[in-house]
């Protein structure tokens, strides 16, 4: 049986890309009285009950070093399409429809531009590495 490398990258970039995400969008909605570490342990002890001796798991961890460099990667993008196309589908998670709407991209352009900005932001980060 033979491994499918492209699945392998793909998956571990989708991931990666996930992680930006949770990176970026923590530190921005985040109050100075308490970390977001902290506002996520709270939930989950509430969600466990005042009985429970055992701590919460916290189940997606962020690697914030490997986040803030993908958003350096993303920030020395020189293409601003290719950087709008990323931010609308990782960050914001918008749909194929809002992107193309926002962009105002018909048909099939989208999915060229976010494969090729998905290329151009692997290259960064494989230059950053």
């Amino acid at each position: 049986m033979e491994l499918d490398y492209s699945t392998v990258i793909d998956s571990a970039f989708e991931e990666r890309m996930n992680n930006w995400r949770r990176t970026v969008i923590y530190s921005g909605k985040r109050n100075s009285n308490c970390t977001w570490w902290a506002e996520i342990y709270a939930g989950l002890q509430r969600l466990r009950g005042p009985d429970s001796d055992e701590p919460p798991q916290v189940i997606n961890s962020i690697d914030h070093q490997d986040g803030w460099q993908v958003e350096a990667a993303w920030r020395a993008l020189r293409d601003v399409n290719e950087k709008q196309v990323l931010k609308y589908w990782f960050i914001f998670q918008y749909s194929e429809h809002q992107i193309k709407r926002q962009m105002l991209i018909r048909r099939r352009g989208l999915k060229e531009l976010l494969a090729k900005a998905k290329n151009s932001l692997q290259k960064e980060l494989n230059n950053l590495a």
